[in-house]
């Protein structure tokens, strides 16, 4: 059993059982004389079904509870929540104790973000799960313990069973009372009167119990055992093992005892006229005065309690007062459907409609050899005209953007298609062999949309019924039409629901060609392909692989420059780091890391930043900037490297952590502030030479060391030996320069 199953029953069933009990003490303190003991039993009844069974409803209003970054679709939404929360917390607290530096500091840091990434991939949760285990062992135990300590000392005090004059009046009041009659012992000592066990009750009278008093506990007692009251002893332990940790269950459990004997007195009380029950309340408070009921935990009803609690029976029972029947109507049809309510944590979609099944028009796709760029484009247009692809109805082809990636010697080719001239988007990914098989292609802008709303289906249908029929002969005639070999064994892998579209993953086999993969179709209106991949069987396929790799690095290059042409000018809602949403605040966060260990910023200049999302070619990425300077737009992919405004002659951002670097590291010693000769010699030997590596010519070296270059012409000379000559550099570059003149020479 997964861990994420476990977590999912503790947190919703403490979440709102904790609710619950909240609820239930103004409830019992201000409505019991309205509503009647018996109905307070009964709502806690309610409380213990949701703190024990991990029962799971339907929610609509869960769907949009679920993170938007979630992985794990095991973890419903409300834990999922809890973890998301806990690791945006721990990252939090992590980086507070970064900033205030020292070596504890930083090894307190280092624990905190190896914590962070424990709860991200569920090492966290198996530790916790070991040491819950063991809490709910311990407290099992000890509740044993007290169990048969109790049961043991009865026994040895046990002096012998009822007879003679009173057990022949017991008889007679369990014949009025309608209950069986249950073995009855004197104990000595025994603090009160109580029914002991679950499975083979017994009553255990003390032997000094007065005369006058002996029927009212006997009908105490066997009120207790008609009412089942035992078994919800055993029902308050049970809970009380399962959430050990939650005080909030420790105090519902005194407190539904507390109502158990009120609810028990009712009974009691129930066919009684005023002076009988003036004559139990008074043997009540008798008994009270100087004997009390056995401890919470032991599975045993007692008949007195101490204090506050005692003088509420005895006035409830002097009083007599009856229920409002409207009320007790109204909060039982409240608690019932708040009780539902507690249980639904599951999401909800609706049920899959029978989905249309397209015809293909035309001849199948033929396979053949694939040589060139051009007869690769052409192959790319025939697969996606000859399928019924997700997207491919939106466009024209011969409107589309084509880029094909040579592949010939790998014995591969990608060709990546791109919307219109000013349209963003990417639409589709292909890859085929220069055989003409297709191993992979990808609806680019399905998955991402699809992809960024994932939760898994609330399934209509198994692998037996109508629409696994359904989906097997969608995906048999797809690949007869397009593959050009069939499927020898499909199965359901993946059934989740995406962008508020059903989508079902099938993993198949081919023995022809000894391939395995997936294809994922969306389910409704219409069954479309959105993706499909294939992969040997049995070998690695070095040369596709590499191919395949190559041909993504190429198309993250290409996304990563078109998403910085983007971002320049673009208007977005940019935030600083402490005002992000936790989705948000987790990718800002990497950003920071990437600004500070990749493109050296101080902490300092790395805290001004500000930070946005923006959606292109089906794609989210983070944009973020300088608060002094909006017009340097940084651009990062979730979880990949990132792209800069500065652009020099060997690509983007390269080298910028050197320049960079260096001009902290002139700032720091000073050079520029004084510029003498051993300045001059400083900045070409320790940090040109020895640890930028800048590619200054010699001639240009000695000029620096002569003093025939000022502080702005080394500054000038330095961004152009990174970034080439100047008619060639970016306006933000530009705008660089110059801002790095101010600073270092305002002249």
């Amino acid at each position: 059993m997964r861990t994420a199953t476990v977590f999912n029953f503790l947190i919703e069933a403490t979440l709102a059982g904790s609710v619950m009990i909240l609820l239930m003490l103004p409830v019992r303190r201000f409505l019991r004389s309205k509503l009647t003991s018996r109905l307070l039993c009964f709502a806690w009844l309610l409380v213990a079904l949701r703190l024990l069974f991990p029962v799971s409803l339907p929610n609509p209003m869960m769907n949009e509870l679920r993170p938007a970054f979630s992985e794990d679709f095991g973890v419903r939404p409300i834990a999922e929540q809890v973890r998301v929360r806990s690791a945006d917390a721990v990252v939090e607290l992590a980086m507070t104790v970064e900033a205030q530096g020292g070596t504890e500091a930083a090894g307190l840091a280092d624990d905190l973000w190896a914590a962070r990434t424990d709860i991200r991939n569920g090492r966290m949760a198996e530790r916790l799960l070991a040491a819950y285990a063991a809490g709910a062992l311990a407290v099992a135990g000890w509740m044993t313990w007290r169990n048969m300590r109790f049961l043991l000392a009865l026994r040895r005090g046990r002096v012998e069973a009822l007879g003679g004059e009173r057990l022949a009046r017991y008889r007679e009041l369990c014949k009025r009372r309608g209950v069986r009659p249950l073995p009855v012992y004197w104990v000595d000592p025994l603090p009160s009167a109580c029914l002991v066990g679950v499975f083979r009750p017994y009553i255990a009278l003390p032997l000094l119990l007065k005369d006058e008093d002996f029927l009212a506990v006997l009908t105490h007692e066997l009120c207790h055992k008609k009412a089942g009251d035992p078994w919800w002893g055993l029902v308050r332990n049970l809970c009380c093992v399962i959430h050990w940790f939650n005080p909030l269950v420790w105090l519902a459990a005194r407190l539904s005892r507390s109502d158990q004997e009120m609810a028990c007195d009712e009974r009691v009380i129930r066919p009684m006229n005023d002076e009988e029950r003036i004559r139990y309340a008074s043997a009540l408070a008798q008994n009270a005065a100087r004997r009390c009921a056995p401890e919470t935990v032991v599975l045993a009803t007692g008949m007195t309690m101490k204090g506050r609690h005692i003088k509420r029976r005895v006035r409830a029972i002097v009083d007599g007062r009856a229920a409002l029947r409207w009320l007790c109507a109204a909060a039982l049809a409240v608690s019932c459907a708040g009780t539902l309510f507690a249980f639904a944590t599951s999401e909800l979609h609706q049920p899959l409609a029978e989905p249309v099944i397209p015809q293909w028009e035309g001849p199948a796709l033929e396979r053949r050899a694939v040589t060139t760029p051009q007869e690769a484009e052409t192959y790319a247009k025939e697969l996606l005209s000859s399928a019924s692809w997700l997207n491919a109805d939106s466009y024209r082809l011969d409107e589309l953007e084509w880029q094909v990636l040579e592949g010939e010697e790998a014995g591969m080719w990608h060709v990546h298609v791109w919307p219109p001239q000013g349209e963003e988007g990417g639409l589709f990914t292909l890859g085929f062999d220069t055989e003409g098989r297709i191993w992979e292609v990808e609806d680019m802008a399905a998955t991402g949309a699809l992809n960024r709303n994932k939760t898994p289906a609330n399934p209509s249908y198994t692998s037996d019924d109508e629409y696994s029929a359904i989906i097997f002969d969608f995906a048999h005639r797809f690949a007869d039409q397009v593959l050009g070999e069939g499927f020898d064994t499909l199965a359901i892998a993946g059934d989740a629901w995406r962008g508020g579209e059903r989508c079902v993953t099938l993993s198949y086999t081919m023995a022809q060609s000894g391939c395995e993969g997936t294809l994922s179709i969306q389910m409704s209106p219409q069954m479309r392909v959105f993706q499909l991949s294939r992969r040997n069987v049995g070998e690695e396929d070095v040369e596709r692989i590499q191919a395949s790799n190559a041909a993504w690095e190429v198309l993250r290059e290409t996304l990563l420059d078109r998403a910085l042409e983007g971002a320049q000018g673009v208007e977005a809602d940019f935030r600083p780091l402490a005002e992000l949403d936790p989705e948000m605040k987790e990718l800002a966060n990497q950003a920071c890391e990437v600004l500070v260990g990749t493109f050296g910023y101080s902490f300092a200049d790395a805290d001004r930043f500000v930070y946005a999302a923006m959606e292109q070619d089906a794609t989210m990425f983070l944009i973020f900037h300088d608060a002094a300077y909006p017009e340097w737009n940084y651009v990062m992919m979730p979880f990949d490297e990132a792209r800069t405004p500065f652009t020099s002659r060997l690509g983007s951002h390269a080298k910028e952590e050197g320049i960079r670097l260096l001009w902290y590291r002139v700032e720091e010693e000073g050079w520029f502030v004084r510029w003498q000769a051993e300045d001059r010699d400083a900045f070409v030997r320790n940090a040109i030479d020895y640890r930028y590596e800048i590619p200054f010519t010699d001639e240009k070296k000695a000029d620096i060391r002569a003093g025939r270059l000022s502080v702005a012409q080394t500054i000038q000379a330095t961004f152009e030996a990174y970034y080439g000559p100047e008619s060639q550099w970016s306006d933000a570059l530009c705008s660089w320069r110059d801002a790095t003149l101010m600073r270092f020479d305002p002249q």
